[in-house]
């Protein structure tokens, strides 16, 4: 988990995350997630909610999140933690 924050925070996926509702991303967007922390042994999420939504929660009853990884994503974080592991400094 705490390497989705960090990941997160070095903006890796290289745009805006969003949460949508059902795992129907083409109804639009639910949320942007605007910041990842571990607390508790979870992983907790800040976010602004839209109008969509709002409603997903209050009025359809939608209450748990779940996620969802594209190929695109997942080899694009493969990439990038290549990367950071490398510009690492070797220990003495």
């Amino acid at each position: 988990m705490l390497a989705m924050v960090r990941n997160f925070d070095a903006g890796v996926a290289g745009t805006d995350i969003f949460l949508n509702v059902n795992h129907q991303p083409g109804d639009g967007a639910a949320a942007k997630v605007c910041k990842l922390a571990v607390a508790g042994g979870r992983l907790r999420e800040l976010v602004e909610w839209t109008n969509f939504g709002r409603d997903g929660v209050k009025a359809s009853g939608f209450r748990y999140f779940s996620a969802e990884l594209s190929k695109n994503w997942l080899e694009r974080w493969i990439a990038s933690s290549v990367v950071q592991r490398s510009k690492a400094k070797p220990h003495s």
